[in-house]
């Protein structure tokens, strides 16, 4: 009986996979890539943000994820949540009516954007 307890944790255990229980929440967390943290903690700090292209092989952390926070009309969610309820579980393109994101104007200034549209895709999904 305790080998099959002993079992079932180490399943457990593995279930979530490695990218994602060591995956970096805050840009301190972020190992080996001093130079560009220490760039996007400026950008942060003065509240002015380039153009910026991410590049890379694939599962680098390029994207953004659905498990990225954002703030909805004051309520801290994920943007996985946020397209999942716009969406409500369809996929592909929903019109949306008076959302905001945080965005990047032309001097580099952040500011409120407006949305029309949200597309949700099915790869995560596939890759679940």
């Amino acid at each position: 009986m305790a080998e099959e307890a002993k079992e079932v944790k180490e399943v457990k255990i593995l279930e979530k996979p490695w990218v994602e229980k060591y995956r970096p929440e805050r840009l301190s967390e972020i190992v080996g890539q001093d130079h560009i943290v220490k760039r996007l903690k400026h950008y942060v700090k003065t509240g002015s943000m380039p153009h910026l292209l991410f590049a890379g092989p694939p599962g680098v952390g390029k994207c953004l994820t659905g498990d990225a926070k954002v703030i909805v009309n004051g309520e801290l969610t994920t943007i996985g949540k946020l397209v999942e309820r716009i969406s409500k579980g369809r996929s592909g393109i929903t019109p949306v009516d008076g959302l905001r994101v945080l965005g990047v104007d032309e001097d580099g200034k952040l500011v409120g954007l407006p949305v029309e549209y949200v597309y949700k895709d099915r790869t995560d999904e596939l890759v679940r």
